[in-house]
């Protein structure tokens, strides 16, 4: 039911990363939205959180670069957790992530709109493959 209809990213794409689940960080939290040092293509724009820069024009191409959008769904998918299923399991946490994004892409979308989602056939998770 959750399966997007077209998988394809278009125009800007915003990356970050966030940690879900177990025990307290062992890294300082400016390091972990840091990418400016790990795998740099010159077309990828990025900010640098350790260095108190969370949003920034870029020079060259004045696009304005930050990852608040990537944050935002950060943020929704920990309130899922919390809220929803308060814990999580690692081997289904890609389950939990598209649960997340789903609800991220029809945040704007009205009840009709939700309702004929509903009425999409979906394949059933059979229980060996949830429990195994």
């Amino acid at each position: 039911m959750m399966a997007s209809d077209d998988p394809v990213l278009r125009g800007i794409v915003e990356m970050d990363e966030t940690y879900v689940g177990g025990g307290p960080r062992t890294w300082n939290v400016g390091d972990a939205t840091d990418s400016s040092s790990r795998r740099a293509h010159p077309s990828h724009l990025t900010v640098n959180h350790s260095r108190r820069e969370y949003a920034r024009t870029d020079a060259d191409s004045g696009e304005r670069v930050h990852v608040n959008t990537a944050q935002s769904y950060h943020a929704l998918l920990r309130r899922i957790v919390v809220g929803v299923h308060h814990w999580v399991s690692g081997k289904h946490l890609d389950r939990y992530a598209a649960q997340a994004t789903h609800a991220w892409n029809h945040r704007r979308h009205d009840a009709n709109t939700l309702i004929s989602l509903l009425a999409r056939p979906a394949e059933p998770l059979p229980f060996r493959v949830l429990t195994a």
